[in-house]
């Protein structure tokens, strides 16, 4: 009995090591490569201006992509197929390219051409008789050109190609591909056998078929190729062959780093999967490591995302995602629990419909399904039934979290909690929200109790049993529309939801997160801030990422407008989230983050986040449609010039980025974003200088800009001999014009001086003459008299005649002279006034105010008599006891007042004309440009005043030749 016993014990120890051992093994190991449906694939139809048919791709040292096939040669810049070059090529059947370091191009035609092309120009070498068709052109390390034809090798050897070596191994065979091995060996592939030629040998050793295919894959093995076959293998990074088919793209790997041997797995890549078109004609690796297909309909890129997708059943749809402290993924959905750890581990047993899940404080996972609440360490589910309050809820779970005394938030419309074998809603009663603000997203406070978030920018706080709740509405600032998703910190919280993100900490307004350009998130469905500082941000358009820097700036200046990383699609990025389940971002260990969209699961770990270093080198394409030689001259007339530029950004070209200048037009660099086109108008002639920058995918700019310069030719009145012989005519016609100006001004001059010639006769011979005589006669009668105070009268009288006499021939000679020098105007007004008061008892004084000026003698004669003037009428009409002359020399201007305590003016004397004295008086003054006014005196009395402008009167040299200016401008 105790032997049957042990002998049970024992097959059912076996059976289960054979169960386990099953298990186990039917557990696939992760796969060491990315599936080809995981990478980022492009489409680049013929439709849309992609060459059809092409059997050749190569990429130059300056990372265009070159093109070649039965339609000629096509230059790729990841937006633009130009196939400006083809017409240069004797033949359009293009088979093999090279890109060599000295940046020409090296094509290989069907008829066994070889063309070299370099600087838009092509130098085509003549075909041996019977050389075949060129199938590949390669370089070795030593930089000798090989050619493979499908009669055999041929060396470049600077000027020709010849074959090498005369002589090979027998049989001789068609040739079918060929390649240069790591150790510079070349490769020949015949139907049967292969060519090895040794680095340095002069012949070829004999090989076999495997021996080619394990030198091509880099280790034993690796003979399998499908049977329809069309194009030259391609290793990528991971060791996956690529080769063309005419099932499409056919991806071959062979797992493990050991011999390649058995039956490989093998990828096909279709039409029906989205290839564009049935078959691949030829695979090509660029610089950056991204694959090219092409098809008879166009041309497909695959390339690795930024992110990692996860492989998820078929009918995955709105996964909710939670990770667990091992690193280990777990995606819910309707269909079920999976976990993702070293390999893919389903958990049936979970249930389905499940909608939330989220991580425990101990690592494990916690989330609801059909089977209750259930809890998952990794090995075992503890299923705790929920009650039929939650269970007969006509919704699903948005989002639940634990809190530190053990219960469980579940969040429906309004919270619950599920603590001790009951459930109780948290509402209105409970100092939070009720129904009519859906309840979106639940998180643990990091310190205690938890947040909730609302719709309508609302949030609440509460401890872990549902007491001491507070609401915070949109009085507080809170501007995020539904509060999606959460993420605390120990003196706040993170907000995001329908529009923006903020900052949210008790007792202080929301601060607003701004990005820069006014970019604003929608739809932010999570939000990590890592420990590093990062804040990261799901949204509607893509994953956000403002690095730690620009935070802390923000973090001191709350208006500061974060420049942010922007992942989307074309990163790899799984595509919009619906905002239930929430969150859709979650922190995995380390800095790895997890994202959840409607369809998809990936993961992205930051630190790979590196930007491209490789800067595109941008080339100016056309001026006005066309290419320039440097420092070529444009016709004249030309004032409108389009500029044509692009840069090699294949990976996303769309984020490709161009900033230019035009010497004489731009001070700075214009940033233009991805617009590959320049315009410019209004140029005047001369020489410029079109520069123009590009930056990658990543921002990276190039360093040196491609330029262009050329030269705008003038029409001959744009000149500068034109301009020098206008000037000339200029200054010709000035001159003629200053000397009839000097012609006119001479006639006029000897006119007014025969005139003032003749008027001096005129008063000589008439007017003194005959006052001369009365003189005379009143002289005689005065001697005559014997009583004495009428002799003194008639002696004053003469004294006055004479005087005027003397004034008057004065007169005359100043019309037949240059004018005298001046004397004093001070001492001539004190003469004049004294002379003039001397038989009255009228008090005068000439009182100066200012350093005296010299006075031009014209001038001076003119203000004396101005003054004598006035005098002579306050003696005769004024009635007055005292008159005072007041005058002031100023820098601008001479001042005179002439002033008196008499009667003063009639009423209405200043509207009425003026009498002929002052009249003259009101001339005197105008003639020197200056003005004269007569009004009643302060307190009675009368004051006349006179205003002439230094400039005009004032004796200095300097003064006098302006004044001279001034009066030839007004003449």
């Amino acid at each position: 009995m105790r032997r049957t016993l042990k002998h049970l014990l024992a097959v059912c120890g076996l059976l289960v090591l054979v169960y386990a051992s099953t298990a186990a093994a039917d557990a696939p190991p992760p796969p060491a490569y990315r599936p080809i449906r995981q990478l980022i694939h492009r489409a680049f139809p013929a439709s849309a201006g992609a060459p059809a048919g092409v059997w050749a791709m190569t990429q130059d040292r300056d990372g265009y992509l070159w093109l070649g096939g039965p339609t000629g040669l096509f230059k790729f810049d990841g937006v633009i197929f130009d196939g400006s070059l083809s017409p240069l090529l004797p033949h359009p059947q293009i088979m093999s390219l090279l890109a060599t370091p000295d940046g020409a191009l090296w094509v290989g035609d069907r008829n066994g051409y070889i063309t070299r092309m370099a600087d838009g120009k092509a130098q085509v070498f003549p075909k041996a008789d019977g050389s075949g068709t060129v199938i590949s052109l390669t370089r070795t390390r030593d930089g000798v050109l090989w050619a493979v034809r499908t009669s055999g090798l041929y060396r470049f050897t600077g000027t020709q190609w010849e074959r090498f070596p005369t002589t090979e191994p027998e049989p001789r065979a068609y040739i079918q591909q060929g390649f240069v091995a790591p150790d510079q060996s070349i490769w020949l592939l015949r139907e049967k056998s292969a060519l090895r030629k040794a680095p340095g040998a002069s012949t070829f050793e004999l090989r076999t078929v495997a021996d080619y295919r394990a030198a091509q894959l880099g280790r034993a093995g690796g003979l399998w190729r499908p049977d329809d076959q069309l194009a030259d293998e391609v290793i990528d990074d991971e060791g996956v062959m690529w080769c063309g088919a005419n099932s499409g793209v056919v991806r071959i790997i062979w797992p493990g780093n050991g011999p390649a041997t058995g039956q490989p797995v093998v990828e096909t890549y279709s039409g029906k999967d989205g290839l564009t078109g049935a078959s691949a004609l030829a695979v090509f690796k660029d610089r950056e490591g991204a694959f090219w297909v092409a098809t008879p309909n166009g041309i497909d890129q695959f390339r690795r995302g930024r992110f990692e997708p996860v492989d998820l059943p078929p009918d995955t749809y709105k996964p909710a995602i939670a990770a667990d402290g091992k690193d280990h993924l777990w995606v819910a959905s309707q269909s079920g629990l999976t976990e993702f750890g070293p390999a893919p581990k389903p958990w049936p047993q979970a249930g389905k419909q499940t909608s939330a899940i989220a991580t425990d404080p101990d690592g494990s996972v916690l989330m609801t399904s059909d089977q209750g609440l259930l809890r998952i360490d990794g090995q075992d589910i503890k299923v705790e039934p929920l009650p039929a309050a939650i269970t007969d809820m006509p919704r699903q779970v948005r989002a639940l979290a634990e809190g530190r005394d053990g219960s469980v938030w579940l969040a429906f419309r309004q919270a619950f909690r599920l603590g001790g074998g009951s459930i109780m809603p948290f509402g209105k009663d409970a100092g939070l929200p009720g129904k009519e603000k859906n309840l979106r997203a639940i998180a643990p406070r990091a310190d205690h109790g938890l947040w909730l978030g609302y719709d309508d920018n609302t949030v609440a706080a509460l401890e872990d049993d549902g007491t001491l709740a507070t609401v915070y509405t949109g009085a507080t600032g809170i501007t995020v529309g539904q509060v999606i998703a959460l993420w605390p910190r120990q003196d706040g919280v993170w907000l995001t939801g329908d529009h923006g993100v903020q900052f949210f900490a008790p007792g202080k307004p929301a601060r607003s997160l701004l990005f820069a350009g006014g970019h604003v998130v929608r739809l932010g469905t999570g939000i990590i801030e890592q420990a590093n500082g990062d804040l990261w941000v799901n949204a509607a358009d893509g994953l956000y990422r403002v690095a730690e820097g620009e935070m802390k700036r923000w973090w001191a200046d709350a208006t500061y407008a974060v420049p942010a990383q922007h992942l989307d699609e074309r990163d790899g990025w799984p595509g919009l989230r619906d905002a239930v389940p929430a969150p859709s971002l979650i922190p995995g260990v380390g800095r790895r983050l997890w994202v959840a969209s409607d369809t998809g699961v990936a993961g992205l770990d930051p630190a790979h986040l590196t930007p491209n270093p490789r800067t595109p080198d941008a080339t100016v394409l056309a001026v006005n449609g066309r290419t320039l030689e440097p420092g070529e001259e444009l016709a004249a007339g030309t004032t409108r010039l389009e500029f044509r530029y692009t840069a090699p950004v294949l990976s996303i070209p769309e984020r490709a980025r161009f900033r230019y200048r035009l010497t004489r037009v731009d001070d700075t660099w214009r940033d233009v974003g991805n617009i590959r086109e320049a315009t410019y108008t209004n140029l005047a002639p001369g020489s410029y200088t079109f520069e123009v920058l590009a930056a990658n995918e990543d921002g990276v700019w190039s360093t040196l800009p491609a330029r262009v310069s050329f030269r705008i030719a003038p029409y001959f009145y744009q000149s500068a001999w034109f301009a020098l012989l206008c000037a000339a005519v200029v200054m010709a016609l000035l001159y003629l014009l200053y000397a009839w100006r000097l012609r006119v001004l001479g006639t006029v001059l000897l006119a007014r001086v025969m005139e003032r010639e003749r008027i001096a006769r005129e008063l000589h011979d008439t007017v003194l003459q005959g006052l001369h005589g009365v003189l005379l006669y009143v002289r005689v009668a005065a001697n005559a008299i014997k009583d004495g105070a009428v002799r003194d009268h008639l002696e004053r009288a003469l004294r006055v005649a004479e005087q005027a006499m003397a004034e008057g021939r004065q007169r005359i000679v100043d019309l037949r002279t240059v004018p005298r020098p001046s004397t004093s105007l001070i001492m001539r007004l004190r003469a004049a006034l004294n002379e003039c008061l001397a038989d009255t008892d009228i008090e005068g004084v000439v009182a100066v105010d200012g350093e005296e000026q010299p006075i031009r003698a014209e001038a001076e004669d003119d203000l004396n008599a101005i003054v004598l003037e006035l005098i002579r009428n306050v003696r005769k009409h004024a009635n007055a006891n005292s008159v005072c002359v007041n005058v002031r020399f100023g820098k601008l201007h001479l001042d005179i007042e002439v002033s008196d305590d008499g009667v003063g003016l009639a009423p209405g004397a200043t509207n009425k004309p003026l009498s002929f004295g002052l009249q003259g008086v009101r001339e005197r003054t105008a003639r020197w440009s200056g003005h004269f006014t007569i009004g009643q005196g302060e307190p009675r009395g009368t004051s006349a005043y006179v205003t002439v402008p230094a400039l005009a009167i004032y004796a200095s040299e300097a003064g006098r030749r302006r004044w001279l200016r001034f009066l030839g401008k007004a003449g």
